[in-house]
């Protein structure tokens, strides 16, 4: 947001919201697998075999094909050991990201029937 004394006026930047601010959500802090770099916030995450989260990955092997939430935050791996996940909760999809990219609608099918037994729900 920017304010111009000026002309008494103030201009916003279009920024997708994550979190749907009219229904209650959960954030917890979870420990994340180090060294995967930046995460960024909106981004689907799952756990790895050791139990640390990592960026969910439909094509991956079991465990980390099967999502529990969302990052809260953007998370640096290399300098933070936990990070804060969105596990319960009404979320924008348009601010949803999968290996970095926006959900496709395909797979946002699939998301949306496992979150939704979580109790995450995602709107179009």
């Amino acid at each position: 947001m920017s304010y111009n004394a000026n002309l008494n006026t103030y201009t916003f930047e279009r920024v997708e919201q994550l979190i749907d601010k009219g229904f209650p959500c959960n954030i917890e802090s979870y420990p994340i697998a180090m060294g995967n770099g930046e995460l960024k916030k909106g981004t689907v995450v799952a756990f790895n075999s050791a139990g640390a989260v990592v960026e969910y990955d439909p094509d991956g092997e079991d465990p980390v094909n099967k999502p529990f939430g969302v990052l809260a935050n953007n998370v640096d791996t290399d300098n933070q050991d936990v990070a804060p996940v969105i596990v319960f909760g009404r979320l924008h999809r348009k601010a949803m990201l999968v290996k970095g990219e926006p959900i496709s609608d395909e797979l946002f099918a699939s998301l949306r029937r496992e979150f939704r037994s979580l109790g995450i729900y995602i709107a179009d």
